[in-house]
């Protein structure tokens, strides 16, 4: 231990020329990784989690959603926000009411449901829409 302990602080300024080039090539291959947040993505294809998973996404669709918050509205001019909201084409369902979830300071919150999934261009279409119109 004594010889190893010597060696490194003999050659400390090749360990830390190691570090900063370690440093460097951190810095530079960030962007290599990717990462993967479906955890369901590491399942195998056999089992049978991953198989219902398979038939579930191929028979039922799963909408696109939006959380819409409009700041420093009257009640009033938000209760109109949602009568426009709820025309636009792709939009199935429009949530919003008096109680303190959907309106609360000024601050009027739409739950938003699609006809589409999120990834679609129907969806995206329509929240730009929203967005346009608000």
């Amino acid at each position: 231990m004594r010889a190893v302990a010597t060696f490194v602080v003999d050659k400390r300024y090749l360990f830390f020329l190691l570090y900063v080039f370690a440093l460097i090539f951190c810095v530079f291959s960030r962007n290599w990784v990717a990462v993967e947040n479906d955890v369901t993505a590491y399942l195998p294809a056999d089992t049978e989690t991953r198989q219902g998973l398979t038939a579930m996404n191929d028979n039922f669709l799963t909408p696109g959603s939006a959380r819409v918050m409009v700041s420093n509205v009257t009640w009033e001019t938000a209760q109109t926000l949602y009568d426009a909201i709820e025309v636009v084409s792709d939009v199935e369902l429009v949530s919003f009411d008096h109680t303190e979830a959907h309106y609360r300071d000024a601050a009027a919150l739409y739950d938003v449901t699609f006809s589409a999934a999120a990834s679609d261009t129907a969806s995206i279409q329509a929240l730009a829409k929203i967005q346009d119109l608000l």
